[in-house]
């Protein structure tokens, strides 16, 4: 504790916001997050939720707003004018349907912040050329859109239907150019040597990353559903281990079910302060603190170092399971919606062997 009192920006930021006399609020802590001290904000909050000093909230969501403000400061006034409704009544509208559906993450976050984005890019470069909205005709947002990569396409989309609907350009249309195809595998007998790796005992690989790395070798699951596994999504009877990924809950290898016993009973030490409520330790991948899970983005580097594909591993374990699996049960089971499983089906309609082999990832 003395150490992280003389080392630790957060300690000195904590010393700074009671020096002030001000009560310390998320509202306080939100004026910070544009500083250069955003890492110190970001775990001292976590540290106040997770003594009860701070109320916890849905961070991702929360965040949205003050990201926006912060985005639109030094924008034209017109320009404000356009992506302030657009942000509030279509973005963020969707960003709260989503949360109370408990499906907002940090990933939805970042592609309404890439939504918001796109569509203050595609008003620049509207005004560089002396244009305003007004203006926008198909040939102008064609031309747009070939300096666009695929992946931010969608975005455009959606300011551009907004604008639609507000009747402010007409009607205009982005021709959908992204492929679908899922690209990247590994093969079968390198798939099946990770798992051995991952679901045998001992080795150099933590309990953790054998656990995830099992889940997505065996079920393709999402690294934004393992992230936020909890405890009292595990069940068992005379049968073994059950694991509810989604709405159906999966009987577990018996590996798998003791590497997730031993990782309950050993949780990764990633906090300081020792958890003072049972609530503390209901995450499987608990992050800092153990209030919250730990990110996607570093379980999902915590794998790449061990040398577990994440992306590759997930699609190579899902076109096996859908050419064995009908699409219904592996939405229910893994968590996909059911037009993503029947794709996986109609992929693994063909024959992918040679496919497989060429597109190998060492």
């Amino acid at each position: 504790m003395l150490a992280w009192r003389r080392r630790s920006d957060s300690a000195r930021l904590l010393a700074e916001l009671a020096s002030t006399g001000t009560p310390v609020t998320h509202a306080v802590l939100d004026q910070l997050l544009q500083s250069p001290r955003m890492a110190a904000v970001d775990y001292l909050r976590k540290l106040l939720i997770a003594t009860n000093v701070l109320p916890d909230r849905l961070e991702p969501l929360a965040r949205l707003g003050p990201w926006l403000d912060a985005q639109l400061a030094d924008q034209p006034a017109e320009h404000q004018r356009l992506v302030r409704p657009f942000a509030q009544w279509v973005v963020l509208r969707k960003a709260r349907r989503a949360a109370i559906r408990g499906r907002y993450t940090g990933s939805s976050a970042n592609a309404d912040r890439e939504d918001i984005r796109q569509a203050l890019v595609l008003l620049s470069w509207l005004t560089e050329r002396h244009l305003t909205i007004d203006d926008l005709t198909q040939a102008h947002l064609d031309e747009f859109m070939a300096l666009v990569r695929s992946k931010r396409r969608r975005a455009v989309r959606a300011f551009t239907a907004g604008t639609a609907a507000r009747r402010i350009t007409p009607e205009l249309i982005i021709a959908r150019r992204r492929d679908d195809t899922p690209s990247r595998f590994i093969a079968e007998e390198h798939h099946l040597d990770l798992l051995r790796r991952c679901l045998t005992t001992g080795g150099p690989a933590p309990l953790d990353v054998k656990v995830a790395g099992s889940l997505i070798l065996l079920y393709g699951v999402r690294l934004s559903k393992i992230h936020s596994l909890t405890i009292d999504r595990l069940s068992r009877d005379n049968r073994g281990t059950y694991l509810a990924i989604d709405s159906v809950a999966v009987l577990l290898p018996p590996n798998l079910a003791q590497l997730v016993d031993q990782l309950i009973a050993e949780p990764p030490r990633t906090f300081g302060l020792r958890p003072t409520t049972p609530a503390l330790t209901t995450y499987l991948f608990p992050g800092r603190p153990p209030t919250r899970p730990i990110g996607p983005a570093t379980l999902g580097a915590r794998l790449r170092r061990h040398g577990i594909p994440v992306g590759a591993a997930r699609n190579t374990a899902l076109i096996a399971l859908a050419a064995e699996l009908p699409a219904a049960v592996i939405a229910d089971l893994f968590g996909l919606t059911y037009k993503t499983a029947s794709a996986w089906s109609s992929y693994a309609q063909a024959d992918w062997t040679a496919y497989l082999n060429s597109r190998t990832v060492p």
